[in-house]
């Protein structure tokens, strides 16, 4: 019975192709970042921030245009084109058609600031887009580290379910029958729930696993090992290295300086604006003379322009600006008091579960050591296999307490703004 419920299991790695080999985290983490939808999307945001860049800084330079029009007329008094037509005069006693060519250049001279406070305002966009896309990629790696790291663990507890599910096997073939029968029967049976249980969440973490790396071929094999990771320095430079690499809060930075220019251009929507340009027409009255160069009128300009602009909201403008830049910093001290949290909860949590972890297996030798000498001293099967289900829960216990101390880890990594594969 037990058999065909590991069938479902155990069948579709049997029947996939071989794994090149066994991934080691890093690897792993390198393909889950590979794959990963939120980084890719955060990846092409990075792309129309840099565009978006482009496209203001071309308000700095000359604005060129050049334009070309064929009017064929039967007018009974002037008249002049609408503007998407060319806007020209057009007199009916030249002659039917009128053919024209416009060459225009317009160079902003002084706009209050303004075309240079959006350029401004997109580099920090594009800076800000680049953080973002950092604060993607340590999310990804987090989440991928977290699940290698539950996928060690539902291995370790698959072995040592089926270390433990071995000796009682052991010993029900040496129990002489009564209560030592049953005694070891019950802990066969057991074991081999708990067995069954690892094997099931094992497989579940592989495939949790097989989802983030898409780029693996065949089903995956991890190698490494659930170890404790102590964590390195201390709280205060923990703190002082997570105020200075977590893209969040460099990213509040360029947030705050956002807000500064944004509030700056809603003060200079008063301010006038300059512009220098030129335009030279080329006007004939049918093709052979504009194509020829001859029998045309040719016309030029040079103008300069002042323009005010006058607006009701300017004010409310401004007042909604600072209000935005006051929302800024709250949510900058909000953000930091947050992290600051979350780095010194990791912090604890590591060292606790560490502490936690090194009892454990003290305990577990204690244990274990006692077990072997109760073992070899009498040939009781029913209390060795009462004795076996206690060593057990004093491994598995371990196990966790070492699990839990890696997440911990992991999380503390990822507060100081590290985590990503080197």
């Amino acid at each position: 019975m037990r058999l065909l419920l590991l069938l479902p299991i155990f069948l579709p790695c049997a029947a996939a192709p071989a794994a090149a080999g066994p991934i080691a985290v890093e690897r792993f983490v390198e393909l889950a970042l590979k794959n990963d939808p939120s980084l890719l999307s955060a990846e092409q945001d990075v792309i129309i921030s840099r565009q978006r860049l482009r496209e203001a800084r071309s308000l700095l330079l000359p604005q060129i245009a050049l334009s070309g029009s064929l009017s064929r007329l039967n007018l009974e008094y002037p008249m002049i084109l609408p503007q998407e037509l060319g806007g020209r005069y057009l007199d009916g006693a030249y002659g039917d058609n009128t053919y024209a060519l416009r060459a225009h250049l317009v160079q902003p001279v002084y706009t209050g600031g303004r075309n240079r406070n959006a350029a401004r305002m997109a580099r920090h966009a594009w800076s800000q887009s680049r953080l973002k896309l950092e604060t993607e990629r340590l999310a990804a790696a987090r989440g991928a580290r977290e699940a290698f790291c539950t996928a060690l663990y539902r291995r370790e507890l698959l072995a040592a379910a089926s270390s433990y599910h071995l000796r009682a096997s052991a010993l029900a073939a040496k129990a002489a029958g009564g209560w030592d029968a049953l005694e070891t029967a019950a802990a066969l049976d057991t074991f081999s729930r708990e067995k069954e249980r690892a094997a099931r969440a094992y497989a579940a973490a592989l495939s949790v696993l097989a989802e983030l790396a898409r780029g693996a071929n065949g089903p995956l094999e991890i190698e490494g090992e659930l170890a404790a990771e102590p964590p390195e320095g201390t709280l205060q430079k923990a703190l002082i290295a997570a105020t200075e690499r977590r893209p969040e809060l460099r990213g509040e930075i360029y947030r705050a300086q956002m807000d500064e220019i944004a509030l700056n251009m809603a003060s200079l929507r008063r301010y006038p604006n300059v512009y220098v340009g030129a335009v030279y027409d080329a006007v004939a009255y049918d093709a052979d003379s504009i194509s020829a160069m001859r029998d045309r009128t040719g016309s030029w300009a040079a103008s300069v322009a002042i323009h005010f602009p006058l607006s009701y909201d300017w004010w409310t403008q401004i007042l909604q600006r600072r209000a935005q830049q006051r929302q800024g910093v709250l949510k900058r001290v909000e953000l930091e008091d947050r992290l600051r949290g979350e780095l010194r909860s990791a912090w604890e949590e590591a060292v606790f579960r560490l502490e936690e972890a090194e009892a454990a297996r003290a305990s577990l030798e204690s244990l274990s050591t006692a077990y072997e000498k109760a073992y070899r001293a009498g040939p009781d099967a029913g209390r060795a296999a009462a004795g076996l289900r206690a060593v057990y829960g004093k491994e598995t216990a371990l196990l966790e307490s070492l699990y839990l101390q890696k997440m911990a880890a992991i999380r503390l990594a990822w507060a100081q703004g590290e985590g990503l594969p080197e």
